[in-house]
């Protein structure tokens, strides 16, 4: 598996960072996951519960039929997908979640011999498949494939507060290496032009699958998922203790990461001779991507550890208020630590410090050092100022009051109970419409996810990947 140093998206090669000052508006708030003291995001317990669940439903998700520590989580049917308005898709985007970082023996779910390792680009520019084994306490993280540095743009490097880089890695499930390489070889005819979201378009897949070893059928709910895409980010657990944090909150996984040391100037880093050492990860941000019925250019979802970074205020609809019409403005940047923000959304965050450019080096910007990142998530929960306060203040009052009862759910010593729902979106634009993740999408946070992945599989983004990705070679799975 190649695990690879974070840096900008494509979206960072269109704009710098930019300074923004941000109106200060405070509210006592109820803490959120398992934080100690001012650390990690906190959400107001208030929110008015406009995606909230029916009794039993949460607890169906999971495959006892019962909330438990560490319990394993069933998929969502996207087959049979039918959303009943925008919580539906929040939802879609929690369970999927929850499943995916489900423990699988000595892994989680999306590290599992269920789901592909996306390669970085090799020399001629494109990525490979490889599926996922069962390795003790390695499960899904090689070093067999190239460590990939970036994508095309400034390339620039994010750097945690204690001094690890950050890294990332893709996977993808069968459905989608199967329709992809039928795509691609002609396997599956007549060639899709969209992703799949009908039965009959699951069932070609499926029984192109099965003429290469593909053991899934199309009642399998690993199957009925659909399409799905994973990105993942992570850090050095190393020195979580030291600033305040606790490992143990976090999904982790042991995988061979590059290390690194820097110059006397502090301005360049160099691979340290003798190849990748053994390191534990911690499980920094994921984007979800996924179709679904009805959602044949997907359904987007971000998800970020509460400890990862301040967001600017927002409003949301209390039921404490004495006009419940009336949106309520937060605060939501305590004093504390955070792992990517030095400022508590002050000054002039965001701003990149380091770069890719001439690998294998890791050099900083002009009049900048190699040093951690100041960031601060632009848009809460995914909106911005456009939208209009009321429709602002509704859709992040969703999130949020799904937020607040996974969270309440969940048990104490899980550790996706620190996980934060940013926001979803879907169809062209529906949603969340300013969805970043601050460890994905740190340097530019303007654009969603649809105003990069458009167009059909032939044409266009509409997933960066599918272009970019080899077929699975003949003879393999």
């Amino acid at each position: 598996m190649s695990i690879k140093t974070w840096i900008g998206p494509k979206r960072a090669s269109r704009s710098a960072a930019r300074a923004y000052g941000l109106a200060l508006a405070a509210l006592a708030l109820a803490c959120c996951g398992e934080s100690a003291g001012t650390q990690a995001q906190v959400l107001p317990s208030d929110a008015k519960p406009l995606c909230t669940f029916e009794p039993g439903e949460f607890a169906g998700w999971f495959e006892t039929g019962a909330v438990t520590l560490n319990g394993a989580v069933k998929p969502k049917d996207s087959l049979n997908f039918a959303p009943a308005g925008i919580c539906s898709f929040h939802k879609w985007s929690e369970q999927m979640f929850l499943w995916l970082t489900s423990p699988a023996g000595d892994a989680r779910v999306f590290q599992s011999p269920d789901f592909y390792r996306v390669s970085a680009r090799g020399d001629d520019h494109m990525r490979t498949l490889e599926k996922n084994t069962a390795h003790k306490n390695d499960p899904a993280l090689r070093t067999s494939k190239p460590i990939e540095h970036g994508q095309p743009g400034h390339r620039f490097v994010l750097m945690a507060r204690n001094r690890s880089l950050v890294y990332y890695a893709t996977y993808v499930n069968e459905v989608y290496a199967y329709f992809l390489t039928g795509t691609k070889t002609g396997g599956i005819t007549p060639q899709p032009t969209h992703f799949p979201i009908r039965r009959q378009e699951l069932k070609d897949i499926i029984d192109y699958g099965a003429s290469r070893g593909m053991t899934i059928g199309i009642d399998d709910p690993k199957a009925q998922t659909l399409v799905l895409t994973v990105k993942t980010a992570w850090i050095e657990a190393a020195r979580l203790v030291e600033l305040g944090f606790d490992p143990n909150k976090y999904v982790t996984v042991s995988a061979d990461i590059p290390h690194y040391a820097p110059d006397a100037s502090n301005e360049t880093l160099t691979p340290i001779p003798g190849g990748p050492q053994k390191a534990l990860l911690a499980l920094v941000g994921m984007h979800i991507a996924g179709s679904a019925t009805g959602n044949p250019k997907m359904i987007w979802a971000t998800f970020e550890h509460i400890d990862n970074t301040p967001m600017a205020p927002y409003s949301y609809f209390s039921t404490t208020s004495q006009d419940p019409q009336e949106p309520q403005w937060v605060n939501p940047s305590p004093t504390g630590t955070w792992l990517f923000s030095a400022s508590n959304c002050t000054g002039s965050p965001n701003v990149p410090r380091m770069h890719a450019r001439d690998l294998p080096l890791i050099k900083a910007l002009p009049g900048k050092k190699i040093e951690p990142s100041d960031t601060c998530r632009e848009n809460a929960w995914g909106m911005d100022a456009r939208d209009g306060l009321v429709a602002r203040s509704e859709r992040n009052t969703q999130v949020i009051a799904i937020n607040n009862t996974v969270i309440g759910m969940l048990p104490t010593g899980d550790a996706r109970k620190n996980y934060l729902l940013v926001g979803t979106i879907w169809g062209l634009g529906a949603g969340s419409d300013r969805l970043a993740n601050t460890t994905l999408e740190t340097f530019d946070q303007k654009d969603n996810c649809f105003d990069c992945h458009k167009g059909d599989l032939h044409g266009g983004e509409l997933h960066h990947m599918f272009g970019s990705t080899k077929p699975l070679p003949v003879g393999t799975q």
